[in-house]
């Protein structure tokens, strides 16, 4: 996850000990490169012993059931290793077609859903699977066409040009 209410993020995870003289100050940079001590508020018997990063999965919006999934989940119910299938990218969209049937999962924006196809792109490589052809959004034909094709499938067309569900943050 990179992007929550509408921010930036950036989780991270810490392991915290009670206080000895021996532990040594732990420091991490921000993003302007200065080193910031890291400390627990106020008057507390525990410091950090060591900080890494967290890696939080972002829940993926299927148009299909109308419920927020990972991205493993969308492969193990629509990426069944039987049927030859297009993974493609729309704006903010991830879509998956079979024959003619189109599966649609929207992202909060671009990159997200960039980042969706280059991770699902990485599972089937190392599953050694080689039953999708990926494509990127790339040209405004290619989108013209998809436009038209997936209207007549019955998708709200005002819905598909939009190229980002994350709005103002929220309180």
């Amino acid at each position: 996850m990179k992007v929550e209410n509408a921010e930036n993020v950036n989780y991270e995870i810490g392991l915290l000990s009670s206080v000895d003289k021996n532990q040594s100050t732990i420091f991490t940079t921000d993003e302007l490169g200065r080193n910031v001590n890291v400390f627990v508020e106020g008057q507390s018997p525990y410091v950090f012993l060591e900080i890494k990063p967290y890696i939080k999965e972002d829940k993926i919006y299927d148009w299909q059931s109308q419920k927020k999934l990972t991205l493993l989940e969308i492969i193990k119910m629509y990426c069944k290793p039987s049927e030859m299938k297009n993974i493609f990218t729309l704006h903010n969209k991830l879509i998956i077609q079979i024959e003619d049937t189109y599966n649609l999962f929207s992202l909060k924006n671009i990159e997200d859903c960039e980042r969706a196809l280059h991770s699902i792109e990485s599972y089937y490589r190392q599953k050694n699977r080689k039953d999708a052809i990926f494509v990127r959004d790339i040209s405004t034909v290619h989108r013209k066409w998809i436009y038209d094709i997936l209207v007549e499938k019955g998708f709200s067309k005002s819905k598909l040009y939009r190229q980002s569900t994350t709005f103002s943050k929220r309180k």
